[in-house]
């Protein structure tokens, strides 16, 4: 009886690692709402700044934005991730987006997952510094790490 009993807990639990579970991500998402709430009272509406995305791929862009529409964009490098040229408004929506569209997904230990969204907030503003998406990678993948970005040299002009 009880060898039948640990044949079947056995079974059991080597059945659950193959199936896919529902993935939470780690995400402050009060710390966001209480920034994206400080940057929206503020109401500016012409800054510029650069943004640096890092992974895969690496990309540096300056931006101008006017009447809180992109006016002007330059950019180094390229980044197939997402469109790079937007205002503070769309990293917001950018990683607001990412984090609906992955929580609670499932997947198994063998696929790659993300795990964690880690935010850092301009203190004065409010907007996104700093912020990666972290993720789970199994063993048998080359790839591991995460997908950082960066908005710097952020400065009002005439608001």
């Amino acid at each position: 009886m009880k060898f039948k009993f640990c044949f079947i807990l056995i079974m059991f639990v080597l059945s659950l690692w193959g199936c896919a579970l529902p993935r939470n991500i780690n995400f402050d998402k009060r710390l966001f709402d209480e920034n994206y709430n400080k940057w929206k009272s503020l109401n500016i509406s012409n800054y510029t700044f650069t943004y640096r995305s890092f992974g895969f791929s690496r990309c540096i862009v300056d931006i101008v934005i006017k009447n809180n529409n992109v006016y002007d964009c330059s950019r180094d490098g390229y980044d197939g991730y997402e469109d790079n040229c937007k205002n503070i408004d769309g990293y917001f929506d950018g990683i607001l987006s990412f984090y609906n569209e992955y929580n609670g997904k499932s997947y198994t230990d063998q696929e790659m997952f993300y795990t964690d969204i880690v935010v850092k907030y301009n203190k004065e503003y409010g907007f996104p510094e700093s912020w990666y998406y972290d993720y789970y990678c199994p063993y048998n993948l080359a790839v591991d790490g995460n997908f950082d970005f960066k908005i710097s040299n952020f400065d009002l002009t005439g608001d």
